[in-house]
């Protein structure tokens, strides 16, 4: 018997769907969410580990790189905003990974819950601001990253024009991104729609079986 059987027969009440829910049905399908949200949780921990080595892996190019060029207006401007960036987000992604890490099966159900619903908001949170601090920094990164690999100062080099240009829409979209962000789905159906479908597969598979758990212990619950 598969999954979605088990789960027919215990949301209508029994085999003939007149009975009461099959005790032995309930604890299979607690075991296999269990199980399920385990394999979520392992899965997502394992994805963090590669983010983070990339994010201290930028910041150990990017920070030699802007102390070779101390009181250098390009370099404060270009890419200091682009250091500031890498820290959040690696900081982030170290925060994720600490409590992802916390989550275990010997809390309740609706802690589980909870920190789970924290940390898709923080994951939205952080792409929102990969995407628009992206777009203000990608020049500066792709400029540091050559002076990174070869040494040559690329970004002293590059024409100040362009480089204002390109920092002024960056800082034009991340401003206008982030008020409309608050205004639009900071709050809502909306929001939930986008933590949905922004964060990790991981954590979703991991909210579903979390969810079957809870529905499973209130249905135990209304059998007693």
């Amino acid at each position: 018997m598969d999954d979605d059987e088990l789960k027919r027969m215990w949301a209508a009440g029994g085999a003939d769907g007149t009975g009461p829910r099959p005790a032995v049905d309930a604890a299979t399908l607690a075991a296999r969410a269990r199980a399920g949200a385990g394999a979520a949780r392992r899965r997502y921990l394992w994805a963090r580990g590669p983010e983070l080595a990339f994010g201290a892996l930028m910041l150990a190019a990017v920070v030699p790189v802007l102390l070779r060029h101390p009181g250098e207006v390009r370099y404060l401007v270009g890419a200091g905003p682009l250091v500031l960036l890498a820290a959040g987000l690696t900081a982030a992604c170290a925060w994720l990974l600490v409590v992802g890490r916390s989550l275990d099966d010997t809390q309740p159900v609706a802690r589980s819950q909870q920190v789970v619903l924290r940390l898709r908001r923080v994951e939205l949170a952080s792409f929102r601001w990969a995407l628009l601090g992206g777009v203000l920094c990608w020049l500066p990164a792709l400029l540091v990253a050559v002076e990174a690999v070869t040494g040559v100062p690329a970004l002293a080099r590059v024409d100040a024009g362009y480089l204002a240009a390109n920092l002024g829409l960056g800082v034009v979209v991340l401003v206008g991104g982030t008020w409309g962000a608050r205004r639009l789905v900071g709050t809502g159906a909306t929001r939930s729609r986008l933590v949905d479908a922004l964060t990790s597969r991981s954590l979703r598979r991991l909210d579903v079986h979390l969810a079957e758990l809870a529905d499973l212990a209130g249905g135990a619950s209304d059998e007693r």
